[in-house]
């Protein structure tokens, strides 16, 4: 299992993510996204680059001190990973692990 940097997290299920799946080739078959559907990219062979080709992909620690992820058995690590990205916050918020909070004022 890996803790993601602070600042990044698992990228959605969204058009934002299979649109950027689709257009980039990822020198691997598959990316899985957060609610652990398994994408197809433009290097796997039975689907086109941006489907959805499989379920359960993601596997999530119950450890409450830190979210740690990994492929979820029967996953092919050798051509499967996870997508992340950057948490992006909105102006008067900072980063913080894996969320934004608000700032504080004097």
């Amino acid at each position: 299992m890996v803790q993601l940097p602070a600042g990044w997290q698992v990228a959605p299920n969204d058009t934002d993510a299979a649109d950027v799946i689709a257009r980039y080739p990822w020198g691997l078959d598959r990316l899985v996204v957060s609610d652990g559907s398994v994408y197809s990219t433009s290097n796997y062979d039975y689907a086109t680059a941006g489907r959805v080709v499989g379920l359960n992909g993601l596997t999530q620690s119950l450890r409450t001190d830190a979210k740690l992820y990994a492929l979820s058995p029967g996953q092919p690590c050798q051509s499967t990973r996870i997508l992340i990205k950057r948490i992006r916050c909105g102006p008067g918020e900072y980063i913080s692990g894996a969320s934004c909070r608000a700032c504080s004022t004097p």
